[in-house]
């Protein structure tokens, strides 16, 4: 996977150090592209045959077509599952009953590590390229470092 970045200077203020202003696009391997950006909660998938995603936390579903928005999942489709109380609803239930979470650990750390891989890309200001499998950098030791800050003693994780 690599991010490409574009990079305003302008975009820190003085209270806080979070990027505001940013435009991360991310090429997978399988020639999938991902592109974010700041604005309303939001998210939009992008195929071939059109786009399907929402605005707001839990905004109605749109598309870019009324065919999509009518199209039925079919008995032998995937069905997936999802807590209308949301996930840390679902965390905490899960906790009591032993139970596997819908949103599972493995998925929720991928999806935590692009969103630091897009901070690291606007902070070096740069493209960069990461193995998912060996969960490293390639070849860049300056991202690699970002990776890891001073501990506090007597903590440690040698």
């Amino acid at each position: 996977m690599s991010c490409v970045p574009i990079f305003r200077p302008s975009i820190f203020r003085p209270l806080f150090d979070t990027v505001k202003d940013y435009d991360v696009t991310y090429l997978y391997a399988n020639g999938v592209v991902m592109t974010c950006k700041p604005g309303n909660p939001s998210i939009h998938f992008y195929g071939t045959e059109g786009w399907v995603g929402n605005t707001g936390w839990r905004g109605p579903l749109q598309a870019s077509s009324p065919a999509i928005l009518d199209a039925k999942i079919g008995p032998e489709e995937l069905h997936l599952f999802t807590n209308p109380a949301g996930e840390h609803r679902d965390f905490l239930d899960c906790v009591k009953s032993r139970k596997d979470p819908y949103f599972p650990v493995d998925i929720g750390h991928r999806v935590s590590t692009v969103c630091h891989l897009g901070n690291i890309a606007i902070k070096l200001g740069r493209k960069i390229k990461w193995d998912p499998d060996g969960e490293t950098f390639l070849n860049d030791p300056q991202a690699s470092d970002m990776m890891k800050r001073p501990m506090r003693k007597p903590w440690s994780l040698s």
